[in-house]
């Protein structure tokens, strides 16, 4: 080397870069050292990746054993409720519903059709032809709805049909049928075979 170039300082290691060591004008990183009590990375990395693992393995099994319990399990003989009930009588709750263009409109009269219980799961079709579905309760409480979107006769929104109500011990069904513009009340009896 000359003199020049020792004077200059250009052989000399930098200290505006931190401390990486300058040779030939190109720096060079320094070698990683193993620090007492510190782990690479990269294994903490994989210790971590496989923790996640078994956690993800271990709550999906804890879920599905949670559900399990809570889920009853179906007698093949069915329920006390199971079985087709007919329509004994309809009647209107309201009389007449605003319609969208702000004008009064009558209610129709409506006749559902019959409801069918299986293992607990109930079942009607609506006099417009709608298919309500539920559960009937332990004590006999029943529950039902459907939303139906929008339509292209000019239905402008869905139509939310919701029916809650009670069977009773000699398998008399009274019921509540409440809809966007009409409502009706339905008893339902228990046919024998």
């Amino acid at each position: 080397m000359d003199a020049a170039m020792i004077s200059s300082g250009r052989n000399k290691p930098s200290r505006n870069r931190g401390d990486l060591p300058r040779i030939g004008g190109l720096q060079r990183p320094r070698t990683r050292r193993r620090v007492e009590g510190h782990t690479n990375l990269r294994t903490t990395g994989r210790h971590m990746q496989q923790s996640i693992r078994w956690l993800w393995v271990v709550g999906v099994f804890g879920f599905s054993a949670v559900a399990l319990a809570q889920t009853p399990a179906s007698s093949p003989s069915g329920t006390a409720f199971d079985g087709t009930y007919a329509v004994v009588s309809s009647a209107k709750v309201n009389e007449t519903y605003t319609t969208r263009q702000g004008r009064l409109g009558q209610c129709p009269d409506r006749r559902p059709g019959p409801l069918h219980i299986i293992n607990d799961q109930a079942r009607y079709t609506t006099a417009t032809g709608d298919k309500l579905r539920g559960s009937v309760g332990p004590q006999g409480q029943l529950a039902m709805r459907i939303i139906t979107p929008p339509n292209s006769a000019g239905a402008y929104r869905p139509v939310e049909i919701n029916l809650s109500g009670n069977i009773d011990g000699s398998g008399t069904v009274r019921a509540r049928q409440i809809g966007n513009s009409c409502s009706y009340d339905f008893v339902w009896q228990k046919q024998t075979r």
